[in-house]
């Protein structure tokens, strides 16, 4: 990924990171009906899209 678009790509997965918190505030409240497919398909892909977001040492902020 090119350095001048992290911020793009961290906004897109901070989205994702807000939906999957949701998911997890009602999954802590016992209101989801599948809380594994909810932690697999969404929580965990949400974590590591946020995560690869960032840039990493090698990489320069623009």
């Amino acid at each position: 990924m090119a350095a001048e678009y992290w911020p793009a790509a961290v906004a897109g997965a901070g989205f994702l990171a807000v939906h999957a918190l949701l998911h997890l505030i009602i999954m802590a409240g016992g209101h989801s009906r599948y809380p594994a497919f909810d932690l697999l398909a969404i929580v965990l892909p949400s974590a590591i899209a946020l995560y690869s977001a960032f840039p990493n040492q090698g990489e320069h902020h623009a």
